[in-house]
């Protein structure tokens, strides 16, 4: 405890492998005893440091006990629209259920029951959301540490709520045009949502002025450009996007060499880049877009994808040369793109040699280089337990022949020589690890087996 003198202002605690946490006095509810007590803390937020993250906890009792579905509260977010019940009534408000996520409680205050415009009395609320009166509702807070949901029933705010109606990014959908500015058109996508077309997004090429076809009333062929915070839709009409038969949202989709639809924007820290579906984009060679005849700005591009490595994590470069370029469909048999940063996870491994700190391992992934295949397991990170760890590394290096001094040498046993295939998955804990101070290619990847 810290303070020898005065009240206590927090813990200090110590979670194992370097790891520190700290619980503050509005978090503790009780000192422990001494020093060297467990105690048991649920997360509250993890703070980055210049060695290792600062683990910040809470000790308090409904904290810790909370039951509320974790999972389903991650997946609301302010400003849904939702339906909800009225399961009981309290003091100065109503406790809900939500239709579509039964194990999350939610709270209806009385004064968002109704607009100020729209007064109504105390018993007109109660007969208004009786228990068992279901109702649409807008999200005003989600509390996920606290496992809490606060709803409001004023017409004014679930007005203002959008939904996604389901839709996916890159899914098709017709849509209504309802009113026609200058800087684009609103646009009626199902009875309860609607959204906003740029003028960028009516068209192919930029221009300053909509189309002629596109009237009040008038229909429009959309794909899903991005599902955004409050489940909104951002849309795009460009027929090029539309007519497209494959939709590029993610890095596991690309495929080196792959040719692919997109649209250019202009983006302020990064300049002008490719931008395709879900919030994907691949950056553009500078170059390339100063040429005469270079597309300009908002306007759909056909480019070829490079992948590139950055640090142990696939780079993706796009290029308006096609030359040497495929479709999608021909590039569907080859493997999604290898994350080797930290945090990823890879299998299999071959341990192929042991120091006196840990095992030297091989990642066997096709197309890997040399270099980036090698990977170092610290002795205490071979398993969960320690003393487990420390017996799976006795066992190992058993069977490689004992340990031996560093050496990248290590990594390249000779044919004849024996190794050992691990079973378990590695994650990367640092993909630039110092294996060897004196070597200037001597990185390889930190790896842990613990679960």
């Amino acid at each position: 405890a810290s303070g020898k003198e005065g009240p206590i202002e927090g813990l200090s605690v110590y979670l194992g492998e370097g790891l520190k946490g700290a619980v503050q006095t509005q978090h503790l509810a009780a000192a422990p005893d001494n020093a060297t007590t467990s105690v048991q803390g649920r997360v509250l937020i993890s703070v980055p440091g210049d060695e290792a993250p600062t683990i910040h906890l809470t000790r308090l009792s409904h904290l810790l006990e909370m039951t509320t579905d974790i999972k389903s509260l991650k997946n609301l977010q302010h400003g849904h629209r939702v339906d909800a019940c009225v399961t009981s009534i309290a003091g100065h408000g109503a406790h809900c259920s939500l239709t579509k996520h039964t194990q999350v409680g939610a709270y209806l205050p009385t004064h968002l029951m109704t607009d100020k415009e729209d007064p109504k009395s105390k018993e007109q609320l109660q007969k208004e959301f009786a228990v068992g009166t279901s109702f649409e509702a807008y999200l005003m807070n989600v509390n996920v540490l606290e496992g809490s949901v606060v709803l409001s029933a004023r017409k004014s705010d679930v007005q203002k709520a959008t939904q996604s109606a389901g839709l996916k990014v890159g899914e098709v959908v017709d849509v209504t045009i309802t009113k026609v500015q200058d800087e684009g058109v609103h646009v009626q996508v199902t009875d309860s949502t609607t959204s906003f077309i740029k003028r960028s997004h009516l068209t192919d090429a930029p221009t300053d002025k909509l189309p002629k076809a596109v009237k009040e009333g008038g229909k429009l062929k959309c794909r899903v450009l991005r599902v955004l915070q409050g489940d909104s839709l951002e849309l795009t009409a460009k027929p090029t996007l539309v007519k497209s038969t494959f939709q590029l949202s993610s890095m596991d989709q690309v495929r080196d060499k792959m040719i692919v639809k997109g649209f250019l924007r202009k983006d302020k820290a990064m300049g002008v880049i490719v931008q395709f579906f879900g919030g994907f984009f691949a950056r553009i060679a500078a170059e390339e877009l100063q040429a005469d005849e270079a597309p300009p700005t908002n306007a759909s591009v056909t480019v070829k994808l490079d992948l590139q490595d950055s640090k142990g994590n696939p780079k993706v470069q796009a290029t308006l040369a096609l030359e040497g370029g495929k479709q999608p469909e021909e590039l569907s048999s080859q493997p999604a793109p290898t994350k080797l940063g930290a945090g990823s996870t890879l299998q299999p491994l071959k341990a192929v040699a042991v120091t006196e700190n840990g095992v030297c391992v091989n990642i066997n992934k096709e197309g890997l280089a040399k270099n980036k295949s090698r990977g170092f397991i610290l002795k205490a990170h071979l398993a969960d337990d320690l003393s487990e760890s420390l017996k799976m590394f006795e066992e190992i290096s058993k069977k490689l022949g004992g340990s031996q001094m560093a050496s990248l040498a290590l990594f390249d046993p000779p044919s004849k020589a024996k190794t050992h295939d691990l079973k378990e998955e590695g994650v990367v804990l640092n993909p630039n690890y110092t294996f060897l101070a004196s070597a200037k290619d001597s990185p390889v990847k930190l790896m842990s087996l613990k679960s």
